[in-house]
């Protein structure tokens, strides 16, 4: 599933304006507090593909982990430690499996 394909140019260029001004997830609540399941699901699909080309951009796991957090406008509430620990974890599980993720 792609932007290009899956969108047309009018979805696309409402979209475009909402992510570049980084407020999907704000349009998302909104329009779920209204329940307009058309936008709903526009969004959604959306959203999906932009956390599939997010995901597919980043250099390794936690990487994309962060840049979904930020796009997504989530809180990391791991402490540096937790962190640590998670990131040695990542590359354990890496070197046991280049194909892990």
């Amino acid at each position: 599933m792609t932007i290009e394909t899956n969108f047309t140019e009018k979805e696309r260029a409402l979209l475009k304006r909402a992510d570049d001004a980084n407020q999907l997830p704000e349009m998302m609540e909104a329009v779920n507090d209204l329940e307009i399941e058309n936008v709903q699901a526009l969004l959604a699909a959306y959203i999906a593909c932009r956390i599939d080309e997010i995901s597919r951009a980043a250099p390794d796991i936690m990487s994309g982990a962060e840049l979904l957090r930020t796009f997504l406008k989530i809180k990391n509430d791991w402490t540096e430690e937790e962190m640590g620990h998670l990131r040695k974890e990542m590359e354990y599980a890496k070197k046991m499996d280049p194909s892990v993720y």
